[in-house]
């Protein structure tokens, strides 16, 4: 019984992890247009 509540609290962390993960993924992603100009990238 124990065993199997230390696996769920496991995958319970993971999972949130994963979640706040992707969630910066994806909010980099969205203001990357807006950031771009002040960030201001040039090829030599």
């Amino acid at each position: 019984m124990l065993a199997i509540s230390q696996h769920r609290i496991g995958l319970f962390i993971l999972s949130i992890a994963s979640l706040i993960y992707s969630m910066d993924l994806s909010v980099l992603f969205l203001a990357m247009p807006a950031i771009l100009p002040d960030l201001d990238p040039s090829a030599p």
